[in-house]
């Protein structure tokens, strides 16, 4: 690490941390307990772009920490190891959230957008107007849920939690049939892809060259959330 690095540990509790440790820390305390749902508000209340401008309404009735709730309700009766704790799983939530939305999913350049995007001309997505602003975010949460959430579950526990998911998140196309085989793209038909539509051909022979990776369908699926 740099000179000028500075670490920030984040901890619910010191009990198995060492005097060392805490005497070369300065430690901040928050009075009360800081919960997930605290997490939750104040990440949504950071948020802006495309969401915010055209659907705030829908927007703060996913977020507003109900379908959560009852997402983390159920993995203990469908057999989850309780490996981390609420806290965690909302944040991870919050953060692939936040990449999902990244994209501006239309056509229009919006000011503020890097040299190097494509212009207007070359995307395939809709424009302003015809695009359904809360579908596709619907298709974020569902997939956010999926993998942050019912991720800790068992291989055929999953099922149960996908049915939940489908019938919990409002407005998901009709053309979704899971919430783990489904890959937010509002270029894409329908606003998703099923995930064995991501895996290319072959991966190109530079990258596997630099990264020495063994180009498995797994990796090929997967490998976008890790780069």
């Amino acid at each position: 690490l740099r000179p000028t690095t500075r670490v920030l540990f984040e901890t619910n509790s010191l009990a198995d941390a060492s005097v060392g440790l805490v005497a070369r820390c300065a430690v901040i305390h928050f009075e009360g307990a800081v919960g997930w749902r605290q997490r939750l508000a104040s990440w949504a209340a950071a948020r802006e772009g495309w969401v915010i401008q055209h659907c705030r309404e829908h927007f703060e009735l996913l977020v507003n920490g109900d379908i959560l709730a009852a997402g983390l309700a159920l993995l203990p009766d469908l057999g989850a190891t309780p490996q981390v704790t609420d806290l965690m799983v909302v944040a991870r939530f919050c953060e692939v959230l936040s990449m999902l939305m990244e994209d501006e999913p239309v056509r229009q350049k919006t000011p503020g957008l890097p040299a190097w995007a494509p212009a207007p001309e070359t995307l395939s997505g809709p424009t302003v107007d015809e695009f359904q602003f809360d579908e596709h975010f619907s298709l974020c949460v569902a997939f956010s849920l999926a993998w942050c959430v019912g991720g800790l579950l068992p291989g055929p526990q999953r099922a149960k939690f996908d049915e939940w998911i489908l019938d919990a998140v409002p407005r998901l196309p009709a053309t979704v049939s899971s919430a783990f085989d489904m890959l937010p793209d509002w270029a894409a038909l329908g606003g998703h892809r099923t995930w064995a539509s991501t895996v290319p051909a072959a991966l190109p022979a530079q990258m596997v060259k630099d990264r020495a990776l063994v180009p498995t369908a797994t990796f090929n699926a997967t490998a976008w959330l890790a780069f």
